[in-house]
């Protein structure tokens, strides 16, 4: 479901830039890795990295093919939350929102994340530049052939871009978000994107056990019992996903 322009009017649409957070918050750190569209086949073969937000910035600026994913900006600084319409996201979480995170994403034109699912809701919005994205609901987890690596997390290395073999029978949705426009996506829903432009978005997360038991009480037994990480070792992250995704990958360079 997209909503069409619902946050025009809220302050981060006319505010946030890639400027902006590069001036208020130049020390923060930014955790890179490789999840794009393009790496689905080998994700492991590149390590990750940490820069400062500035230098992450001025090396987008210059045509960097990075993407900064999962960024706590949002819950590191409270304050940026006041350029949201936090009443209106609890209103359209049917204020049932609990353990909310919030993670901001932000990258250049053609930078991309493969596909994957996980357990939170989330309304993601669009503040800056264009996305593309390409949606599945679980019923299509078969078609996806997702990876078996117990992660606390499911990734496929199927592509809505170009769908090859039995994925060309899987129902799905693409979409693309302009600035202003919020897309809620459901637990366990297949997805993954692309930035036609330098994008900034923010994805407001949360866990609903009565929509994840909806959707899919398999995946969610298979994420209660994960082990890379386990659900228990991912929280001692503060929330922090880029930094659960880090770990993902240090753990299968090591078993490489």
């Amino acid at each position: 479901m997209v909503l069409k322009n619902a946050a025009s009017s809220w302050p981060l649409y006319k505010k946030w830039s890639p400027d902006f957070f590069a001036e208020q918050y130049s020390e923060d750190p930014v955790i890179l890795f490789d999840g794009a569209i393009e790496s689905r086949e080998s994700p492991k073969e590149k390590d990750t990295k940490t820069v400062s937000l500035s230098d992450f910035v001025e090396a987008m600026k210059n045509g960097g093919k990075d993407y900064a994913r999962f960024l706590p900006l949002l819950d590191q600084h409270p304050e940026l939350l006041k350029d949201f319409d936090v009443d209106w996201l609890m209103s359209a979480a049917n204020n049932g929102a609990k353990e909310v995170k919030h993670q901001l994403f932000m990258g250049g034109a053609g930078t991309s994340t493969s596909m994957h699912c996980a357990i939170g809701s989330n309304l993601f919005v669009q503040v800056h530049g264009r996305k593309q994205w390409w949606i599945y609901s679980n019923k299509n987890s078969p078609l996806l052939e997702p990876l078996v690596d117990r992660s606390v997390f499911f990734r496929s290395q199927a592509s809505g871009e170009k769908p090859t073999g039995n994925f060309k029978k899987a129902d799905g949705w693409t979409v693309i978000l302009e600035p202003g426009d919020v897309l809620y996506n459901p637990p366990f829903f297949w997805h993954q994107a692309r930035n036609i432009d330098t994008t900034i978005g923010v994805g407001f997360r949360w866990f609903s056990l009565a929509s994840i038991l909806k959707v899919s009480p398999a995946q969610l037994l298979m994420t209660l019992t994960a082990s890379n990480p386990s659900v228990r070792e991912a929280k001692t992250l503060e929330g922090n996903f880029a930094k659960v995704y880090a770990n993902l990958l240090k753990v299968q360079n090591e078993d490489k």
